[in-house]
């Protein structure tokens, strides 16, 4: 079987399916347990609105819709297009388009059909589910609500939009429960009682803009997280059924943010943070992340379960991803730091529990290397978090290091497997890795405190994290190497420049590079998109203090700075960072007279250091690391 990135288990639990990555792409893959055998949903290629190439469709995720079919999500990377909604049967047969490109394919007649969204509010069974439709182009943030036919692609509008809903909640059943309304920079809640009853205003249910995620409603239940009053995210409910009602706190964590979005991922795959049971829509448990994934259980019989499999899977963590209708069988998800992780299917009435899957089946653990979560301050004081993996068999002292900034914003490392940390690792670099100011989990203000004209402070982070490894002897000085991707990208360069005698070589990977010239290109229709994403991304306004600080800590305001020689890897493609980022920071190196090399890329994306980069991808790094980093010989021998 190929690489198994994400599985669920169908409501009677004879099936798995399963989204797996081979010949180049993300499918479902759909296995019956009894038997073994398996069958795989290919989704077919989409030509780019701007390029002369055709993308393969990639399956985002998936979810059973009852036990006969499955609802696909699909994307397509390097492009602004989405691939769209689709289902397919058990067999993986009977493929049929819903939404997006993938019903404009099966050349349904009307314009209407092109203005399904890829929302899928409810799935009722293997024949039918809730899904939203615009009205028209003009009125896409207020859509209606139609009931599809997920084997044929035919519907019938159930709800239509007054002219003010942005979106739309159903419950377990399937009732339209909630409408929520964006208006005048505040949202109003609506509700009803009875399937095709009135609608009524809940001026008593007080969701504050800006600090709210509504969640999900389920048995009575409005569940949102919010900031509560220490600045993290907390997971809150109102009770539908009282009016008037006031919300309650149901869980918060001292130290990270929860439920701070709908879904999370873990490992490969996404999943909700919500964790409701079958049919009754109680709340069961809530997943987040501290230092690494955690799931907090309010039933005591689950919470009892993971005490369990806590036992069974020391040194791990260990994930209910899925249950059956019945809630008799359990899929597990257990992983760590060196195992890519396997799913085991657990009956809970014998306590019998088998593996069905492994996401990297090649990869020995026993080969891996160790990570290991670390704290420290900034130079101002503010407290960092990061994660420090150490080679196998190589000591714990005066090693090559590898710093690994991740991208951003929204992003932030997670202890667990990453195969491109192992990759460096087992090749003998020490990596670290910071979760500097502005990544999320950590509460509001430490997000907060990586914007307001403070770019420099996030490169600053990235240096103080070295030195605090350099400080303990873990890291020989004269051999660390800096790399990083988008936004992280922009702060390794940058503290190439900052700090130029603490780091020998960097990797620029889709780097961030000349925010100045991105800005003056904000005009060109090439280039609108990308710049609107990041102004949002990074709450810039035009003139602000925060992008005059973008600007001059940019690496092609640093190229005179720095010293090392530098590896520029980029896409064409790529839609987020233009390759004309890394074309200028070259061309200002070139100016310095510094060494530099840039490699590009052709339909890659954005992307590289997620999931499992490209063979030649890596063996660049690696060729680079090496030449970089080998022992710097005594002083009376390099000047003879």
């Amino acid at each position: 079987m190929d690489e198994v990135l994400g599985a669920k288990l169908s409501p009677d639990g004879e099936m798995l399916g399963m989204v797996t990555f081979g010949e180049d792409r993300r499918m479902v893959t759909l296995l019956e347990l009894a038997s073994g055998k398996a069958q795989s949903v290919r989704l077919g290629n989409v030509a780019s609105s701007k390029l002369d190439y055709w993308y393969f469709k990639q399956v985002d995720d998936f979810d059973w819709a009852g036990d006969e079919r499955v609802i696909i999500y699909s994307g397509v990377p390097a492009t602004d297009s989405t691939g769209g909604v689709s289902s397919a049967d058990k067999r993986a047969e009977n493929w049929i388009g819903l939404s997006g490109d993938s019903r404009r394919r099966q050349q349904f007649s009307g314009s209407a059909d092109n203005l399904i969204q890829d929302v899928v509010l409810h799935v009722f069974d293997s024949r039918t589910a809730l899904m939203q439709q615009a009205p028209s182009d003009k009125e896409w943030l207020h859509p209606n609500v139609v009931e599809m036919d997920i084997r044929t692609g035919e519907y019938r509008q159930v709800e239509k939009n007054p002219g003010d809903v942005n979106f739309w909640l159903a419950d377990e059943k399937g009732m339209l429960r909630v409408a929520l309304v964006a208006e005048n920079g505040l949202l109003q809640v609506r509700d009803r009682e009875l399937q095709g009853g009135a609608w009524r205003e809940r001026p008593d249910v007080k969701l504050r803009p800006g600090e709210t995620q509504v969640l999900a409603v389920r048995a009575q239940q409005l569940y949102f997280s919010q900031l509560g009053e220490d600045g993290r995210w907390a997971l809150y409910a109102y009770d539908l059924s009282a009016q008037p009602t006031q919300a309650r706190l149901v869980f918060a964590d001292p130290e990270y943010d929860v439920a701070s979005a709908a879904t999370l991922r873990i490992g490969g795959q996404r999943l909700p943070a919500l964790f409701f049971e079958h049919g009754t829509g109680r709340l069961l448990g809530v997943r987040y992340v501290a230092d690494g994934p955690k799931q907090h259980w309010f039933d005591a019989g689950m919470a009892e379960i993971q005490q369990k499999l806590d036992a069974v899977f020391p040194d791990q963590v260990s994930i209910v991803v899925d249950t059956d209708a019945a809630g008799r069988n359990l899929l597990v998800f257990s992983s760590s730091a060196k195992s890519p992780g396997a799913f085991f299917l657990l009956n809970q009435e014998t306590w019998k529990m088998k593996p069905v899957a492994s996401v990297r089946r090649w990869v020995n653990p026993q080969e891996a290397a160790e990570m290991f979560p670390i704290a420290l301050k900034a130079r101002d004081g503010l407290p960092l978090h990061g994660y420090l993996t150490l080679p196998p068999g190589a000591g714990q002292t005066r090693l090559p290091l590898v710093v690994m900034v991740h991208d951003g914003p929204g992003v932030r490392d997670v202890w667990g497997y990453d195969a491109t940390v192992q990759f460096i690792a087992n090749r003998g670099y020490a990596v670290l890795q910071v979760n500097y100011r502005g990544s999320p989990g950590y509460g509001e203000r430490f997000r907060r405190s990586g914007r307001d004209g403070n770019f420099g402070a996030i490169v600053d982070d990235v240096v103080d994290a070295t030195r605090w490894v350099v400080q303990r002897r873990i890291a020989d000085p004269q051999r660390i190497a800096i790399m990083g991707l988008g936004l992280g990208g922009y702060a390794a360069l940058s503290a190439m420049g900052r700090s130029p005698e603490l780091y020998r070589c960097g990797v620029g990977v889709g780097a961030l590079c000349d925010w100045q010239d991105l800005a003056r290109r904000k005009d060109s229709p090439e280039y609108a998109r990308m710049y609107a994403f990041w102004m949002q991304a990074l709450d810039l306004a035009e003139g602000s203090a925060s992008a005059r600080s973008l600007i001059d800590n940019s690496p092609v305001a640093r190229a005179k700075e720095i010293q090392g020689p530098i590896l520029l890897m980029h896409s064409e493609t790529d839609q987020v960072v233009p390759v004309a980022q890394a074309q200028a920071m070259k061309a200002a190196l070139k100016r310095e007279r510094k060494a530099v090399e840039l490699k590009t890329f052709d339909l890659v994306g954005h992307g590289y250091l997620r999931g499992d980069p490209g063979e030649e991808f890596l063996t660049d790094i690696a060729r680079f690391l090496a030449s970089n980093l080998r022992p710097r010989p005594p002083a009376a021998a390099a000047a003879k």
